[in-house]
């Protein structure tokens, strides 16, 4: 048997990375990656979602004070959400836009609502961070 043949000047070996190479190239796409979700002012973000019960609905209902049900440990005097825009769903399971939900009553309190809210950083020189609100579900 004979060996195979060869072109002069070429090795039939492919690139070899050794295992520090490997790691480094690693560890740079994940330092990457991390860095562009970071810096991004509206990247991935998982929503919170949250049950309570309404304490004050505005005028028109686009501003609403929410006691989130209390976790463990944990002291809740309400917290204010802009549900304006935000996509929401009746008792019923159908999904609405473009109005605020029926459950919330303007100038009301006492309805049992879930909200799922994501807080990004602010996209202009302001410090801090805007609360977007997702969704409302009517309970």
């Amino acid at each position: 048997m004979t060996a195979p043949l060869q072109r002069e000047g070429r090795s039939t070996r492919g690139i070899r990375l050794t295992f520090p190479v490997l790691v480094g190239l690693i560890l740079v796409a994940v330092l990457t990656g991390a860095a562009a979700v970071y810096f991004a002012p509206f990247g991935s973000k998982v929503p919170t979602i949250v049950r309570g019960t309404v304490t004050a609905a505005s005028g028109d209902a686009t501003q609403i004070g929410l006691r989130i049900d209390e976790s463990a440990g944990s002291r809740n005097e309400g917290i204010g959400f802009e549900i304006a825009g935000a996509y929401w769903i009746d008792r019923d399971g159908r999904v609405h836009d473009g109005s605020h939900p029926t459950c919330i009553v303007p100038g009301s309190t006492g309805q049992r609502i879930e909200l799922a809210y994501v807080q990004v950083r602010a996209i202009d020189d302001s410090p801090g961070h805007n609360t977007l609100v997702a969704w409302v579900r009517c309970l």
